[in-house]
């Protein structure tokens, strides 16, 4: 429900420990692009951070989905993307240039 309606918009915002935890995580990031003026910094567990020993290849985006309990029997996962596939889910919500800064965090520009 995001929207520069209801809230405004920003130069800078933060989006840490969220994604992972929505049923919509693309959803969210066109919404949190509608509200950013220049700058989203965006912070995900990754795949290879919960499953380490399930081989998805990091040259192809892919996202697990994390049914129920899976994940050490909590319910508030619902998806965990690769590194590429956040990233290029982040370039189709209207950022125009993304870049990995750190193992899971990554910072998007609108200019």
């Amino acid at each position: 429900e995001l929207s520069p309606e209801k809230v405004g918009t920003f130069d800078v915002v933060f989006c840490f420990g969220v994604l992972y935890h929505l049923r919509n995580p693309l959803l969210a990031l066109d919404n949190i692009a509608r509200v950013t003026k220049q700058m989203t910094l965006i912070n995900s567990v990754l795949i290879h951070e919960r499953f380490p020993s399930e081989k998805l290849g990091e040259d192809v985006p892919v996202m697990r989905f994390v049914p129920g309990t899976e994940l050490l029997g909590d319910m508030s996962y619902w998806w965990l993307p690769n590194a590429l596939c956040l990233k290029e889910m982040i370039l189709s919500s209207g950022f125009i240039r993304c870049e990995q800064v750190s193992g899971n965090c990554f910072r998007a520009f609108k200019a």
